[in-house]
């Protein structure tokens, strides 16, 4: 049982009989409970849940099986007076269900065969309600629904002492019922874009053939050599993706690797769905090369060192939007795609970087975990310029570790740091005409954030009982109260740039009842 500051929960796990065993879990914020009970109209608090069930049964020594369900509830409101408070540029309902089900069968054929067969069920629902804060006009109404069937089965057949197969299938049913209304609207350049209505029931599929082979060729070294191949029926696009890798095992705490292929992936089918001729539009695919060493320094210390390129092609852009990055779309506009009356896939990308990870497990009291990366992500949206992608924080670093002195007490730190990524300027003479942000599209991406840094603290208090453990624990979020900036935004009730920040410190206190 789990009870903090932002909500409680309780987890339970045992034996169902000899053979067979159950997990379960939920949790619950209260936030909007303490809002309701001291807030003011103008606080806003998200309500948040989820809940687990998993169930495993041997079925007999070589054949098992497990089940497994989780279900999340997110859901926030805000008043046109709580938005104007919290410098909020939309207001209004939404609401998200995310649900997960599915049956995997393990099965031990023989002592070379083995295989995995899964049945899984996954949807995610979206009710949203939304109107401008400055003007009252409604800019969104949805009420739609994702899911997809899927059935997959993975073998893995042992050759030789020096050789292993692995193959599988994979079938998905696709079914989205589209209701929405994304109202006449500013686009991101100033442009009018006019209202779109989607009333459309999607029912589609992809299914997917895929073997890798593993061999070790020559002593220390392995080798291997991958093939998929995809269908997607709302496009029509059959592809076949290679993939190999080279492992070198240079000592016995050392090894050196190399790996590339061709990877894949689908188009957000809301985004898809938008205009008939986006069914046209390719799949886009990317080159990956990556390459590093992994050496242990000891049993419980490990390193790794990885330098990669990836190379991008077949991304839409949207003519009407020169130089912006329809899939980043997400990110500089509000978190959902805007109506584009024209796609086409002339959109290009890179990404090239190197990422340093020391990990230290649980030995002598102490753990901890060290990483730094340094990245550069670009894109070109058929202007032949190359700009910043959103995501291009450049440096990242990351340090998180404890020290357990005994079994009573437990200290631990997390301190990340991320270079400030890349964002438009506001175009502040037309976001001030028209009462809402316009970015200024002859300087996109040339102005970045600045830098993000953040430390959080926790330690833990165990007291042990006769068949019982309490644990209390106290947290503190952005120890130093850093003020990192989410974004710039134009507030059209102020008639001025505003600027929104993240959390700020935030201490966390709870207990935990084990029994």
């Amino acid at each position: 049982l789990d009870l903090n500051f932002a909500g409680f929960g309780a987890v339970a796990e045992g034996p169902l009989g000899e053979k067979s065993s159950y997990l379960a879990s939920f949790r619950r914020s209260f936030l909007d409970l303490l809002v309701d009970a001291i807030g003011t109209e103008t606080d806003v608090a998200p309500r948040y849940s989820d809940a687990t069930v998993k169930l495993a049964w041997d079925l007999s020594e070589r054949h098992r099986l497990v089940t497994l369900g989780v279900l999340g509830l997110d859901d926030i409101a805000a008043t046109q007076e709580a938005a104007v408070e919290n410098d909020r540029v939309v207001y209004g309902d939404q609401k998200t269900q995310e649900g997960a089900a599915g049956v995997d069968w393990r099965a031990l054929w023989s002592d070379k065969l083995l295989s995995n067969t899964t049945l899984s069920y996954l949807t995610t629902g979206y009710e949203e309600d939304l109107w401008e804060t400055s003007s009252d006009i409604k800019l969104i109404r949805k009420d739609s629904r994702e899911s997809a069937f899927t059935l997959r089965n993975t073998n893995r057949l042992q050759l030789g002492p020096a050789a292993s197969l692995r193959f599988g299938v994979e079938g998905k049913a696709l079914v989205a019922d589209y209701d929405q209304i994304l109202s006449e609207y500013t686009g991101s350049l100033g442009q009018d874009v006019p209202e779109l209505v989607m009333d459309e029931k999607v029912t589609t599929g992809r299914a997917a053939l895929f073997a890798t082979l593993v061999t070790n060729p020559i002593p220390r070294v392995t080798a291997t050599l991958g093939l998929r191949s995809d269908y997607f029926g709302y496009t029509g696009d059959w592809s076949l993706s290679p993939r190999a890798a080279l492992s070198l095992q240079a000592t016995n705490r050392t090894s050196l690797n190399l790996s590339g292929g061709i990877f894949r992936q689908s188009l957000p089918l809301v985004l898809l769905a938008q205009q008939a001729d986006n069914r046209d539009l390719p799949e886009p695919w990317a080159v990956h090369v990556v390459g590093g060493v992994e050496h242990f320094f000891s049993d419980d210390t490990r390193m790794t060192l990885e330098g990669y390129w990836k190379d991008y092609r077949d991304f839409p852009v949207d003519p009407a939007e020169p130089g912006l990055f329809v899939v980043d779309e997400l990110v500089y506009r509000y978190g959902f795609f805007f109506n584009h009356e024209q796609l086409v896939s002339d959109g290009r990308a890179r990404a090239r970087g190197v990422e340093f990870l020391l990990q230290k497990k649980l030995a002598q009291g102490f753990y901890g975990l060290a990483a730094a990366s340094y990245s550069k992500a670009e894109y070109e949206a058929g202007d032949g310029i190359w700009r910043d992608r959103v995501y291009d924080n450049r440096w990242m670093a990351s340090l998180e570790g404890g020290y357990k002195p005994s079994n009573k007490w437990e200290f631990s730190l997390r301190w990340i740091y991320a270079g400030g990524p890349p964002y438009t300027p506001l175009d502040l003479e037309a976001s001030a005409a028209e009462g809402r942000d316009v970015l200024d599209g002859s300087r996109i991406n040339e102005a970045r954030y600045p830098d993000y840094h953040s430390l959080n603290l926790r330690f833990d208090r165990r007291f042990h009982f006769q068949g019982s453990n309490l644990v209390w624990y106290v947290s503190v979020w952005n120890v130093y109260n850093r003020k990192n900036v989410a974004s710039y935004t134009w507030n059209g009730v102020k008639g001025e740039q505003d600027t929104i920040y993240q959390w700020g410190m935030l201490p966390i206190f709870g207990l935990e009842w084990e029994f």
